[in-house]
């Protein structure tokens, strides 16, 4: 379970089946990437792939991190505020692809 180097910014969205939260937030984290043509997004269902929460340290759900060039940059679990998330991806974007026309 890694981290795709090659990828410039991945997303990670780690949740279970039976989770609540999980399915109303899901369709929101799917939005958000979309916006952003250079993010790949990977929905880990934990109850498919127990072993990611180790590997990733994930101790609640719903879990959103967010890798820029192989590096973790933001982690969010359990509670958090969508608009907030938005914000803080949202900079980190454009402060690494600004001008970037790849």
């Amino acid at each position: 379970m890694q981290i795709e180097k090659e990828e410039p910014m991945e997303m990670l969205y780690l949740s279970r089946q039976g989770c609540g939260v999980c399915s109303a937030i899901r369709p929101r984290i799917r939005a958000l990437a979309q916006q952003y043509p250079q993010c790949t997004l990977r929905e880990i269902d934990l109850d498919e792939e127990p072993a990611a929460a180790g590997a990733y340290s994930v101790f609640t759900i719903p879990a959103v991190l967010v890798f820029m060039d192989g590096r973790e940059s933001i982690r969010e679990a359990r509670f958090f505020d969508m608009d907030d998330l938005t914000a803080r991806f949202d900079r980190l974007y454009s402060l690494r692809f600004q001008g970037d026309d790849s």
